[in-house]
């Protein structure tokens, strides 16, 4: 990774753009449900495996 992008994305995480925090209600309008966090995501999945061939 260059110079640059490391800068960018040290920078990103401090201060992001508004569009890098706003909800959108995509997720919903298109499942009939409200979004989950990732934290709730990974509760509900703990037990799933992931086989790689």
């Amino acid at each position: 990774m260059t110079r640059n992008r490391s800068i960018f994305f040290a920078l990103m995480g401090k201060n992001p753009p508004e569009v890098g925090y706003t909800v959108l209600p995509t997720v919903e309008q298109v499942t009939g449900r409200p979004a989950r966090t990732f934290a709730e995501w990974a509760v509900e999945h703990k037990d799933c495996r992931v086989y790689s061939y």
